[in-house]
């Protein structure tokens, strides 16, 4: 027997969307404004459970002379469809876009910042626009304060963890055999140990990392995380060993090279 599995699409009876497709043309419209010359595209992002209404979105923009560019992202199952793993890889945008006299513009449709935090590596700021199908409201990422602070927040982590890294002597890395989740290549791992040869490195695999069991392996001072980028984020203030993606470290031996 052969089980197929699909995602969930989940709908939301009170979403309003009529009006939040006014909202975002409204948006678009003044970010257009500041951006007399160019030519606009507009991309769509989602998380999973939101993806049918931005579809409805889409179409909505394309009947109105919008033009919509989708895209499908590394590990992602449809077009326009976000995971917190692109934080990492979302620059592949870059590869896709146009170049030129071009104003790239993104709107996202989900809750919550982290997976916004990825967009605001490839856009600008002032050219990204939120909508929350949960709250019915529609905003710019540039106006919004909580972002900011979840933004510095973010830095404020990684800031602590390269240095609890730095003067970490025993280090436990997480090798992810999840397929989509797996961060890493054997030239990395080896980069990694020849930068850093006066500490002592212990290799753990699987496919499930919980992050609440690294206070089980007391000789443990600090670990690196392959597996889905978000980990490092979400319990870092409540675990006393704390965890670093191995991306952060790649990039801060790219800079003292």
């Amino acid at each position: 027997m052969r089980i197929i599995t699909e995602p969930v699409f989940f709908h939301y009876s009170n979403v309003k969307i009529d009006w939040a497709v006014n909202e975002i043309v409204s948006k678009l419209e003044s970010i257009r404004n500041k951006v007399k010359g160019n030519e606009v595209e507009i991309y769509i992002f989602s998380v999973i459970n939101f993806l049918s209404i931005a579809r409805k979105i889409r179409d909505k923009l394309i009947r109105r002379g919008y033009k919509i560019k989708q895209v499908r992202l590394e590990h992602c199952y449809y077009n326009m469809q976000i995971l917190g793993c692109n934080i990492i890889n979302i620059n592949e945008i870059d590869k896709i876009a146009n170049k030129g006299n071009i104003e790239r513009l993104a709107l996202f449709v989900g809750d919550g910042y982290f997976h916004v935090i990825a967009l605001t590596k490839v856009f600008d700021v002032s050219n990204i626009i939120m909508f929350n199908p949960v709250t019915n409201k529609v905003w710019l990422a540039g106006d919004d304060k909580n972002l900011k602070e979840y933004k510095q927040n973010i830095k404020r982590i990684e800031t602590i963890a390269i240095r609890k890294f730095e003067n970490a002597k025993s280090i436990g890395i997480f090798l992810s055999t999840k397929p989509g989740q797996r961060f890493y290549d054997d030239d990395s791992l080896i980069k990694l140990i020849n930068a850093y040869e006066e500490k002592k490195f212990y290799f753990f695999l699987g496919n499930d990392f919980n992050v609440k069991e690294v206070e089980n392996f007391s000789f443990i001072d600090f670990w690196v995380n392959t597996a889905c980028p978000r980990l490092m984020y979400d319990d870092f203030d409540v675990l006393k060993r704390k965890l670093i993606n191995l991306d952060l470290i790649l990039r801060r031996l790219k800079i003292k090279a």
